[in-house]
């Protein structure tokens, strides 16, 4: 009985911070407040686009100035909020699905970050392609 117990408590040990591990701080918004010098907001628009297409997002224009994109994989299912102008962008966190994303705790699984982080440095490079 005592194996058992001791069995259980090592199993619940290692699920816990196999979870914590794989959480991260969950960032709301990466806002960028660089100035493109861009006349029409149409540029930030289609490189936001090529870069969701770029990474597999399922992305749609809600109306102007706004995008919902959606990536999904086979475990996993993130929506963010794309609000833009012609002075730059921010993604916000919407939705998701496997991600264990807490609310109370502010905190979500390790690879929004990344995908952030890939989604942002694509849609920046697009930028600075269509500009010049």
């Amino acid at each position: 009985m005592k194996k058992i117990v001791l069995a259980v408590s090592v199993l619940l040990t290692i699920a816990f911070f196999a979870n914590a591990a794989f959480a991260a701080k969950l960032v709301e918004a990466k806002t960028f407040k660089e100035t493109f010098y861009i006349k029409d907001a149409t540029v930030v628009r289609k490189a936001l686009l090529a870069a969701c297409a770029e990474r597999k997002w399922d992305a749609k224009e809600i109306k102007t100035g706004q995008i919902e994109a959606v990536l999904r994989t086979t475990k996993y299912s993130l929506t963010v909020s794309i609000a833009y102008d012609n002075n730059g962008y921010s993604i916000s966190y919407k939705d998701s699905v496997g991600l264990h994303y807490n609310e109370k705790k502010n905190v979500i699984h390790s690879s929004y970050i990344r995908w952030l982080d890939n989604l942002i440095l694509d849609t920046n490079k697009n930028i600075n392609t269509m500009r010049n």
